[in-house]
């Protein structure tokens, strides 16, 4: 969709572009300041469970008659509890939990959600295109625009299932910085993770099942034994002494936002924990004054930190943020904790470039496999290397690992990062598989070579000719 493109036509429409982005970044931060005001009012945990329930009635009610209408749905709950985690996130005292929710607050927050999101992509429009001068690129202005609504309107879908078994695949590298730090080994903590997820999956509805079996149980006691309902509520409690514990744990997950509860809902540790969610108040830059106060284009917290501390416990308003985000959030702990970055990049780079054999093992049962191939470049004359090679029967797989990540800056502030990275992560990726294949095609018996012991030794020789098929594949990991 090349929406600013298609769009433009002649000075005189790009002049009333231009006339019109100020215009639209003031609706932008008018509206966030706006969603601002009907959530710091409110009692957060008792915000947080609306919101949360709000989502899984409308997804239950929508799902068996529109697909469509569910996806719209899923955008618009995540949009505002995303935007609840950065309130609470930049601010610093909440409101008690003993203050009377608002529910017509929480109502107009969903309006003007929408409001923002519209103006938000308009945004995105307006000033892409104003950005292209009459003798410019079109190519780049799509791209700017591109950046820009896929950073402001995709929430929660950055990296799809990245739970238990990605974790455990991309922190066993780290173990023992995992374990010094956090007193956990990588695989309890990727099962934490996995359990973070599934509590988002599926506990609001097991919660209310086992809430309708209590009260059944309950209901089905009293008719046969003709007590009050609140003495056999305290007789089986007195039986079981972990049933009111037990019944309290499922109502705050039905009303009070307890799925989202990471103290309750998982084992990962204080230490771990803290890395993972920002204490109220902490996050001082999405709410500063300037421009974009507030609103998309800016880094929203979740995206740095997906938890938030709330009285002495731990919550994550979206699962999904917890998915997206506690890889980066991880990193920057042990980094912090630890000065490890450089050892962090070191052995995240070393299983990048075997990832894709590692992942693929299954399906390339049987195939040659050589890492760090050298050859001389046909323009410079000069040794240069391939990660890898891959030799499957008359297939050739030419892979190079990227390890990078999209920067947390906005586009909207710093497109030149966002460039910058497409330029190192693919296309730089593209250009290197391509420079082997040329060699490859200008050979009549090409010479491979690895690097053994500091010296150039001849690996395999590799024939054009004799492959069939050759697939160029750049390889990015986040790292």
């Amino acid at each position: 969709m090349n929406c600013s493109s298609e769009l433009i036509d002649g000075d005189a429409l790009r002049a009333q572009f231009i006339a019109s982005v100020g215009k639209h970044r003031e609706q932008m931060e008018a509206l966030a300041l706006r969603v601002r005001d009907l959530i710091i009012p409110q009692p957060p945990i008792q915000l947080l469970g609306y919101l949360l329930a709000q989502f899984h009635v409308a997804c239950i009610s929508n799902s068996d008659e529109n697909r469509r209408l569910e996806k719209g749905v899923l955008q618009k709950f995540q949009l505002a509890l995303e935007y609840a985690h950065a309130v609470w996130s930049c601010h610093s005292p909440l409101v008690d939990e003993t203050t009377q929710f608002d529910e017509s607050m929480a109502s107009e927050l969903f309006d003007v959600l929408d409001g923002l999101a519209a103006a938000t992509f308009t945004y995105c429009l307006a000033s892409s295109a104003a950005n292209l001068a009459p003798e410019g690129n079109r190519q780049s202005a799509d791209t700017e625009f591109h950046a820009k609504s896929a950073w402001s309107l995709i929430r929660g879908h950055r990296y799809q299932v990245l739970e238990g078994e990605f974790f455990k695949y991309v922190l066993e590298p780290h173990a023992d910085a995992l374990r010094q730090v956090y007193g956990m080994e990588f695989d309890a903590i990727a099962d934490g993770i996995q359990k973070i997820a599934d509590a988002f999956r599926a506990g609001f509805a097991n919660a209310a099942e086992q809430l309708f079996e209590r009260m059944e149980q309950a209901y089905t006691l009293a008719g046969s034994t003709s007590e009050a309902l609140g003495t056999v509520i305290a007789n089986l409690e007195h039986l079981e002494p972990s049933h009111a514990d037990e019944l309290t744990g499922y109502i705050q997950d039905v009303f009070f936002g307890g799925i989202s509860n990471l103290s309750r809902h998982s084992t990962l540790t204080e230490p771990l924990l803290e890395d993972l969610s920002y204490q109220r108040g902490e996050n001082v830059k999405f709410y500063a004054e300037g421009e974009y106060i507030g609103t998309p284009m800016r880094t929203l917290p979740a995206r740095e930190k997906p938890g938030i501390k709330l009285g002495d416990q731990f919550y994550a308003t979206d699962g999904q943020f917890i998915r997206d985000s506690a890889y980066r959030a991880i990193q920057w702990g042990l980094w912090k904790r630890l000065n490890y970055r450089d050892e962090w990049l070191r052995r995240q780079a070393k299983i990048v470039e075997q990832a894709y054999p590692t992942i693929f093992a299954a399906q390339l049962k049987g195939a040659r496999t050589y890492n760090g191939v050298y050859f001389r470049d046909l323009q410079t004359g000069n040794w240069v290397e391939t990660d890898l090679l891959i030799v499957l029967e008359d297939v050739l797989l030419v892979i190079e690992a990227k390890a990078g990540a999209l920067p947390m800056q906005s586009p909207a502030t710093n497109f030149a990062s966002h460039e910058r990275i497409i330029q190192e992560l693919i296309v730089k990726a593209y250009n290197q598989c391509r420079r082997f294949l040329e060699y490859l095609a200008s050979q009549s018996e090409s010479h491979i070579f690895g690097l053994i012991n500091g010296e150039y030794i001849e690996i395999t020789r590799l024939r054009r000719a004799a492959f069939r098929r050759i697939f160029p594949i750049g390889l990015t990991a986040r790292c």
